[in-house]
């Protein structure tokens, strides 16, 4: 596995949020903090996973990964449970034992929105699959302290750039 750099771009936001523009996935989304932008090659022969990542410390984050799926898209699933197994993947992860699904819309950009708890962890997501493109769009909290309300804004920030 390798990790290399990749460009960002980066526009200040009120309150300290930025305005994270990746040109490679074709998105832009609010973090509340720099972020870094990192690949990970999977030198199995499946896809690369690109990351875009807020740590301010060791038990919380803002994330957001995504995967071009065009040479393994299964298009013979159905797209709501390409979402449901895309969100059970992406908690199982995280060994998350408890997910809610809150939202799921098979629109134009579809995605399904959860909230989750581990035994030390606790955050809410989205995962879109935006042409043969999965994205997943996750926070993470300590489970004492709970859910940000910046988590909220996060997730909805993200938009996909046609």
């Amino acid at each position: 596995v390798q990790t290399g750099a990749l460009p960002i771009s980066l526009l200040a936001g009120a309150q300290g949020w930025r305005v994270d523009t990746s040109e490679q996935g074709r998105f832009s989304i609010e973090f509340p903090g720099k972020a870094e932008e990192t690949v990970r090659k999977d030198t199995s022969g499946g896809p690369e996973v690109h990351y875009v990542t807020w740590f301010p410390n060791d038990s919380m984050g803002y994330m957001v990964d995504w995967t071009d799926l065009s040479a393994h898209y299964p298009a013979s699933t159905p797209m709501k449970q390409l979402l449901e197994q895309s969100r059970d993947a992406a908690t199982h992860n995280i060994r998350a034992n408890n997910v809610i699904t809150t939202i799921t819309s098979l629109g134009r950009e579809p995605y399904i929105e959860f909230s989750y708890t581990s035994a030390e962890f606790t955050g809410r997501g989205r995962v879109y699959i935006i042409n043969n493109t999965q994205y997943v769009v996750l926070t993470l909290f300590p489970r004492s302290t709970g859910v940000s309300e910046g988590a909220g804004r996060f997730i909805r920030s993200f938009k996909y750039r046609w």
